[in-house]
């Protein structure tokens, strides 16, 4: 004898993909949190590099 598995309401749907989404955007959100803060840690640090390999170069005119 099969047994028959009750159907899932529209109401249970709906609260089970509203909870999906929430949780990809609340994914997408930390991820965009995330990308950000590594963006305003790495523009500094280009920053420097790029004022260091100027400063060389300058420093390298001198010398010849």
């Amino acid at each position: 004898m099969q047994k028959f598995e009750p159907r899932p309401s529209e109401a249970s749907i709906k609260l089970y993909e509203r909870s999906e989404f929430r949780v990809a955007f609340a994914l997408a959100f930390a991820f965009s949190q995330i990308h950000n803060e590594k963006n305003q840690k790495i523009a500094p640090r280009i920053e420097r590099k790029r004022d260091s390999i100027e400063f060389e170069r300058s420093e390298n005119q001198g010398q010849f």
